[in-house]
């Protein structure tokens, strides 16, 4: 299954993607933080960065 989590690496959304990987999803992380991206790559999950201002 496909999984988009909007939370990158909180107290629920990194323990999270951590278990949906493992269970063998293909998960992607949303951040507005170009600086995250590595940390949230090294969770076997793909980074989406942006913003969803106008």
């Amino acid at each position: 299954m496909k999984v988009v989590l909007t939370d990158s690496l909180g107290n629920i959304g990194k323990p999270l993607a951590q278990i949906l990987v493992q269970q063998g999803h293909a998960v992607t992380v949303i951040s507005s933080k170009p600086a995250r991206a590595k940390d949230i790559e090294v969770l076997g999950v793909k980074a989406a960065i942006g913003a969803l201002e106008t």
